[in-house]
């Protein structure tokens, strides 16, 4: 049986990202919860702790088995294939990001002004990956810091790289002076905890703005063809040429 529908799978060619239902346990969730709490300069029980709390990228539970098993011990990886078509192998995996309230209320919120490329995010380096997921650990509220991306940015990025070169990916959204043109409306993914967006490589994203009173979690893994060495230079004139949709 088929992971995704093909109403699903249409809507990932077009927008480049669908959203799922969730597939992880709910007690792998709350022990994942856990160890977010566990590095987290705050008072789980105190929500006001919650609020100006200096950001984190990236936590170091991450690596924590508790959070790993969200990905090891679910069907996600699966997932990923039934979109491509290809054996895959992890290019990073359970990235760990929390985003913390501001304290502004909620009349003020807005999308973020721009999002970024993953793997294309540093000046000459380059990490090629192929399809990622974004996992909600705990309950995401809208305005609340939400999984955000501009739908159909994919296409944008995958002709400005057939003609230049992959370093420079956010130049196919920018103008000379570096101000982004033309960009989509956002759509931010907000959701119970365990429900996921599935998204291509070259779509723009971003954590959504947090003016909720939750901590928002997620986990980002990121998986990579095993072909990937032989093929990540090639944009071919279809952008689903190596997929399987």
């Amino acid at each position: 049986m088929a992971f995704f529908t093909p109403p699903e799978v249409q809507h990932f060619k077009e927008h480049c990202y669908v959203r799922k239902a969730p597939v992880v346990d709910r007690q792998l969730l709350d022990r994942a919860a856990d160890r977010f709490y566990d590095e987290l300069p705050v008072d789980r029980n105190d929500p006001s702790s919650f609020v100006g709390v200096e950001p984190v990228t990236n936590l170091k539970a991450g690596s924590h088995p508790d959070v790993e098993a969200t990905l090891t011990q679910s069907p996600i990886q699966q997932m990923c294939e039934e979109l491509v078509g290809h054996s895959l192998e992890v290019e990073a995996h359970t990235f760990a990001k929390p985003i913390f309230p501001t304290g502004r209320p909620a009349s003020e919120w807005s999308h973020p002004e721009s999002g970024h490329l993953d793997g294309h995010a540093r000046t000459g380096v380059v990490k090629s990956f192929t399809v990622a997921v974004t996992v909600n650990i705990n309950d995401v509220q809208p305005r609340a810091g939400g999984f955000t991306v501009w739908p159909g940015t994919h296409r944008r990025a995958h002709e400005y790289f057939r003609t230049h070169p992959l370093a420079d990916g956010l130049k196919a959204f920018q103008a000379d002076d570096d101000s982004f043109v033309d960009l989509p409306e956002p759509v931010e993914n907000p959701g119970p905890a365990g429900s996921m967006v599935f998204w291509h490589s070259l779509l723009m994203h971003s954590a959504g703005n947090n003016y909720g009173t939750e901590i928002r979690m997620v986990c980002v893994s990121r998986f990579k063809r095993t072909d990937i060495d032989q093929i990540e230079l090639e944009f071919p004139e279809d952008m689903w040429e190596y997929w399987a949709l």
